[in-house]
């Protein structure tokens, strides 16, 4: 059985901003949520969108979109299309990406057990093109364009899993 499972849309990706690997950052996660006897937690991260409209590095393979594509917007509000990563067997309600209803509930509100993980820490890379926004135009997120490297650590071992599999299914010669 999992201990947890990652709620996404096919187009994001949660990013580990200190960490290696999700191994690592799962337990980061739990040094940082450390409430005794309270288990299960869901983890959701900032949702920030690297938008397709801006420039992309053509040095990079063009099925590796996470290197290509390194500039975005700052992160939106906790509200604003979040994601996460959720304790199964904990939850009882799933409803857009994140834990709505858990099957235990905390005794107080301080052993809440959705917790916010800081930007600093990881973060949802959501890879789209401008178009309709809740709350925002695409001038007011162009003008927040930023430049993040954070993937590139990881490209040399996401290319050598990737590539493999490309030319299996004969997308790569």
């Amino acid at each position: 059985m999992c201990r947890y499972i990652i709620v996404i849309d096919t187009d994001e990706v949660i990013v580990p901003r200190t960490t290696g690997n999700y191994s690592s950052l799962m337990k980061e996660l739990d040094r940082q949520r450390d409430i005794p006897g309270v288990t299960g937690f869901t983890y959701v991260f900032l949702n920030i969108y690297f938008l397709l409209d801006f420039e992309q590095d053509l040095t990079k393979p063009y099925y590796l979109r996470t290197m290509r594509y390194r500039y975005r917007v700052r992160p939106k509000s906790w509200g604003y299309a979040p994601k996460s990563i959720v304790d199964p067997r904990q939850c009882s309600v799933l409803f857009n990406h994140f834990c709505t209803r858990y099957l235990i509930r905390p005794a107080s509100v301080k052993l809440r057990r959705t917790y916010r993980v800081p930007f600093a820490t990881a973060s949802s890379h959501h890879y789209r093109t401008c178009g309709r926004f809740y709350a925002y135009t695409c001038d007011q997120l162009y003008a927040e364009k930023t430049h993040d490297d954070v993937m590139l650590p990881v490209e040399q071992p996401l290319n050598a899993r990737v590539e493999p599999i490309l030319r299996q299914l004969a997308v790569l010669r």
